[in-house]
């Protein structure tokens, strides 16, 4: 399926087809396509030509590696249109309605009602039955979550240059300080995801003084604000001089150059 990943990224490229742009600031991305093993959810602006070169570039990609794609048997989903059913009978494909799994969990659901978590809470509930009973027998499903959250705070600090964490910065900005960007007034997944860091520190388990950044190039890391060198961050440690910086925000990388540190 690389083949087509990279047959969708040229045709991006040469403005054959068009996807849909995130964030209007300068961490904007436009996304394409999402690829998981064999299933792919293509993501475009709603127009007649767009859908054209679609089915042009799967036709392509039949003929170079022998992979056809089932329309038949594929979905097409509208947000805010009102010719689904006209669209649908253009690509071949049957029209889909909101929500839908992807990867088997629920895409475009309302999840701040409860009903919004339903499939997820069954699948956890499964997952608790001990192992006779088809489960993993999970006992604390709530110290689970917990770390689960966390877990996905983690996989943005290391994976930065990821597709789905430049999605996350195009939608709330810049990381600065914090290792999760947050719009002041977010609400939603990602707003507990970023908000889970209060309940760890509620149960008064404070992990950033069990963490220490490993310096590579020196990009990704604050020079004042991260522990690089130790467990401490240089702001902490070396207040006074932290207080007469004038870049307090900024990397290891940019507080140093070919003639030594700034």
């Amino acid at each position: 399926m690389e083949g087509l990943q990279a047959a969708i990224n040229d045709a991006t490229n040469a403005s054959l087809y068009s996807g849909v742009r995130i964030g209007g600031n300068q961490s904007s991305i436009r996304i394409n396509h999402c690829l998981f093993a064999d299933d792919v959810l293509f993501v475009g602006e709603w127009n007649d030509t767009n859908a054209c070169n679609l089915l042009s570039i799967l036709g392509c990609f039949f003929s170079v590696s022998g992979l056809k794609i089932n329309l038949s048997k594929s979905l097409v989903y509208g947000v805010g249109v009102d010719s689904l059913e006209i669209m649908a009978s253009m690509l071949g494909c049957s029209p889909g309605s909101m929500p839908f799994k992807f990867l088997g969990l629920p895409v475009g659901q309302n999840m701040h009602r409860s009903e919004g978590w339903e499939y997820i809470i069954d699948k956890w509930r499964l997952i608790q039955n001990p192992y006779d009973r088809g489960g993993l027998s999970v006992s604390c499903l709530k110290s689970l979550n917990l770390a689960l959250l966390y877990k996905w705070r983690w996989r943005f600090t290391t994976n930065k240059d990821s597709s789905w964490a430049k999605v996350i910065s195009a939608i709330h900005g810049p990381s600065n300080n914090s290792h999760t960007p947050c719009s002041p007034n977010a609400s939603g997944s990602w707003a507990c995801i970023h908000n889970c860091i209060h309940n760890i520190h509620n149960r008064n388990i404070i992990l950033a003084e069990s963490l220490r950044c490993k310096l590579g190039n020196g990009s990704h890391i604050d020079f004042w604000h991260d522990p690089w060198l130790d467990f401490v961050p240089l702001k902490t440690r070396y207040h006074r001089l932290f207080a007469l910086e004038n870049m307090k925000i900024g990397t290891v990388a940019s507080h140093f150059s070919l003639n030594g540190w700034h």
